[in-house]
């Protein structure tokens, strides 16, 4: 009996003695990844809303004139440009006040992402920095939120790469571009990258196809899914749908996670 469990034993040994996979880059999505998207932008839409109303603008008409100003002027104009030039529009073409009240709700969308971080968001990218004190964290996101700017996040994160940044827009996820962005504000290649995001199209597949080993957050609504505060058609809507449905989960996805305490071992076992 020792004779068969001695190379059993020899086994464990020489696993628990093995080296940590070696991560070099861990990108993560943020919407809906980190904080409910939803909740955020209606929090963010309020204190905008108030900042209107205080000089005499109907906020209820802008979500209907940001999507207005975008089917005219298509994707070239980013989601920016779009509330700006609604608030502009409202203010009767007072541009400066119109991009000091962008940066009112920006500053809103921030606040209101450290008051609902999910739970675990922050102690999870802490323990991955204990693992892998060299690796960089990046977020790689088609919003305007920035983890450097909200506190519990901001010690993690050495990077992050927007959908709205003059290099990437308007190639937005599931686009590649936004992912050879992150890679190059890393200086590195994909050996040893991962990427966490609540999406299969837009982060699992997607950075797949550009190399990336990937981690799902499945604890969310698809983005797909209708939202007060988009301005995607019901036709893109349902093209987006589609879409989605069409991706091979076993192919796209390297490790599945419920919520975000279970984020460093998924990415060890990602790498592993």
């Amino acid at each position: 009996m020792c004779r068969l469990l001695a190379p059993l034993l020899l086994v464990a040994s020489a696993q628990a003695l093995a080296p940590p996979p070696h991560l070099r880059l861990l990108t993560c999505d943020l919407d809906d990844t980190f904080w409910p998207t939803a909740e955020v932008v209606a929090a963010a839409n309020t204190a905008l809303s108030t900042a209107l109303e205080a000089r005499g603008a109907d906020s209820s008409l802008l979500g209907e004139t940001m999507k207005r100003l975008r089917r005219a002027a298509g994707v070239q104009m980013s989601y920016t440009e779009a509330r700006t030039s609604a608030i502009s529009e409202l203010l009767g073409g007072d541009h400066g006040t119109a991009e000091e009240l962008f940066q009112l709700w920006l500053d809103a969308r921030q606040q209101a992402s450290e008051d609902l971080l999910f739970p675990d968001a922050a102690t999870s990218l802490a323990e991955v920095r204990r693992r892998h004190p060299d690796a960089r964290i990046g977020a790689v996101t088609n919003g305007r939120g920035d983890p450097r700017r909200i506190p519990s996040l901001a010690p993690y994160f050495d990077f992050c790469v927007s959908g709205e940044d003059a290099d990437v827009h308007p190639q937005r996820k599931p686009a590649p571009r936004i992912y050879e962005a992150a890679l190059e504000r890393a200086h590195c290649g994909p050996d040893g990258w991962v990427h966490l995001g609540d999406d299969v199209l837009n982060d699992c597949s997607a950075a797949k196809s550009c190399g990336a080993r990937t981690v799902w957050l499945d604890a969310a609504a698809p983005s797909w899914a209708e939202n007060a505060y988009s301005t995607m058609s019901a036709a893109d809507r349902e093209k987006r749908r589609l879409a989605a449905e069409a991706v091979d989960v076993a192919v796209a996805v390297d490790r599945t996670i419920g919520g975000l305490a279970e984020l460093p071992d998924a990415v060890d076992g990602a790498l592993s």
